[in-house]
């Protein structure tokens, strides 16, 4: 297959997820703002993200190549399922994706090529068969969390910054955010609710059910705004600034928790969907203004 022919471009879009790498990338771009208060000026971001792209297009491949036939059921249309490409190009295209990320983070330096490798290493531990971690509930919600937001805001401030002495506010944002992010990671599944039953695979709605779910995201969500926001009074002390962000930090908690109580059914008006359809504009207005206020 010509990668590079037109009628294929859709078709490896649907198998890297441009939107969740650039979701993951963000958080990298966010670590090394918090390692000096201020946007990076030289190359050295731009080469670590290049190679990020290329590790995590890498891993979402590998995992619609071994998900295959749990996608008949959880994501219909996705290339595979529909016979839009053979697994053989598939798998191709992961060693390309690989070997082009593996590359790149020698260029960026030592750090890259050490997370580089390790999110590599979590991917094939999470979709291959010989471990597929991903049918074991709370270990596949930790592996998430590790590579998806671990990796690329630590790699990030550690760039710039020695990860000995982070100080307190930016420990704070870290965990705050960390308890958010990993509220959306235990809802991941409940899409994939009809593949994984079928399959006998334990996701966090398996294990705790719709109601458990909901109230167990709520309180990580709870937990993490109080770190956030006292984070950002840290930083920022009573400024417009803290204000805008502590507002945007408020609707990005807001709508997981909305999503939770969306999952266990009680959303009759439909009110909830529409306060979080609109989740990734929270986090990504968090970002343009942390920014806007470099110092």
């Amino acid at each position: 297959m010509d990668l590079l022919h037109t009628k294929y471009v859709h078709t490896i879009v649907q198998l890297i997820r441009p939107a969740s790498i650039f979701y993951i990338l963000f958080w990298y771009v966010i670590g090394c703002w918090f390692a000096q208060y201020a946007l990076p000026v030289d190359y050295l971001w731009i080469t670590t993200a290049i190679s990020f792209g290329f590790v995590f297009s890498a891993g979402y491949v590998l995992n619609d190549y071994f998900d295959v036939q749990i996608d008949t059921f959880n994501k219909r249309g996705r290339p595979l399922e529909k016979n839009s490409i053979s697994p053989q190009e598939v798998f191709s295209m992961y060693w390309i994706f690989t070997g082009a990320g593996l590359v790149t983070s020698v260029i960026a330096g030592g750090e890259v090529v050490l997370s580089s490798v390790l999110v590599i290493l979590l991917g094939v531990l999470y979709s291959h068969p010989l471990f597929d971690m991903s049918k074991k509930g709370l270990w596949a919600t930790l592996i998430m969390m590790i590579a998806y937001y671990f990796i690329p805001f630590l790699t990030g401030y550690f760039q710039y910054k020695n990860l000995v002495n982070i100080p307190l506010s930016t420990l704070l944002f870290f965990i705050g955010f960390l308890y958010i992010r990993g509220s959306r990671i235990l809802m991941k599944d409940y899409e994939d609710n009809e593949g994984d039953m079928k399959y006998q695979r334990k996701t966090p709605l398996s294990i705790f059910g719709y109601k458990k779910l909901a109230y167990i995201v709520t309180s990580l969500c709870v937990f993490g705004l109080y770190f956030v926001v006292t984070s950002l009074f840290m930083i920022f002390s009573f400024s417009f600034v803290t204000f805008i962000l502590v507002i945007l930090a408020m609707l990005f908690s807001i709508s997981t928790i909305s999503k939770a109580f969306l999952i266990y059914k009680i959303d009759s008006k439909n009110i909830l969907r529409k306060i979080w359809q609109y989740d990734h504009i929270y986090v990504l207005l968090i970002g343009v203004c942390l920014f806007m206020s470099s110092t």
